[in-house]
């Protein structure tokens, strides 16, 4: 009879905490998102998303914090986890990737997709976590990436 009295005094504390557990497995999909998964909100074009953001940071605060977007911009530089982007856009990648592995290089156009965690207006800087690279949208050698739609060169 003593020692059962001091059982359950340890075993009384795991039980929510064992109920707990459980609830987690269950509804893992719920509390946690897969952002590999999770489709955009909008996507931009080269340039697009850093200028809604020094036209209006509040609306555009509004707008896209903590939502999924799809963005492309020129490698300016690459950290451990952290890609920039034309200087004005950092991202870090999500755990599932890394920067070494993908091949990324310096002034390479890519295109990605990240959840937008904020703006700081004095670096005029996007920050960006869960980022994922999509394939390359072109050569980086390509002279014709810097024309207009309507200004590029007749091929003959």
């Amino acid at each position: 009879m003593y020692n059962l009295k001091y059982t359950w005094k340890m075993v009384k504390p795991l039980i929510p905490l064992t109920i707990l557990l459980i609830w987690a497995i269950l509804f893992e999909d719920r509390i946690w998102d897969n952002w590999s998964t999770k489709e955009p909100l909008k996507r931009f074009q080269h340039g697009d998303l850093q200028w809604e953001y020094e036209m209006d940071p509040v609306l555009a605060n509004e707008k896209y914090k903590f939502k999924m977007v799809q963005f492309e911009g020129r490698v300016t530089g690459t950290r451990n986890d952290t890609i920039e982007l034309d200087g004005t856009l950092i991202c870090k990648l999500d755990p599932s990737q890394s920067v070494g592995s993908s091949g990324v290089s310096d002034m390479e156009l890519v295109n990605m997709k990240g959840r937008i965690i904020g703006y700081d207006q004095e670096k005029k800087q996007v920050r960006i976590d869960h980022g994922f690279l999509f394939q390359e949208t072109t050569d980086p050698n390509d002279q014709d990436l810097f024309l207009r739609k309507d200004q590029k060169r007749d091929p003959r």
